[in-house]
């Protein structure tokens, strides 16, 4: 059974840069006003943080900066908020629940 939310530190690939993804269930993601308070806080902003996708369960803030540790670090923030461990890579499609 998966543990929910789950939080990733996504490699950059494609036209993405590093980025934070969490998934939360029943569509209980918070506010993206929530999202947007953390991005503002100096440890945060410094990774030059900005919301590319929310919806229902699912947020993604993509940091603007080649400096993966700082990315890392302002990912971690937005993981502790949220009380949760943060995973790396994409998503499966087991924590997705589609196996």
């Amino acid at each position: 059974m998966n543990i929910i939310p789950i939080a990733k530190f996504v490699q950059p690939h494609s036209d993405k840069h590093f980025s934070f993804q969490i998934i939360f269930p029943d569509n209980n993601l918070p506010k993206s006003y929530v999202f947007v308070g953390l991005m503002n806080q100096p440890d945060v902003k410094k990774a030059r943080p900005f919301l590319q996708g929310h919806n229902g369960n699912w947020a993604m803030v993509e940091f603007w900066t080649d400096d993966e540790s700082v990315a890392r670090d302002a990912a971690s923030k937005f993981a502790q908020h949220f009380k949760v461990e943060m995973g790396e890579g994409d998503f499966t499609r087991k924590e997705l629940s589609l196996e």
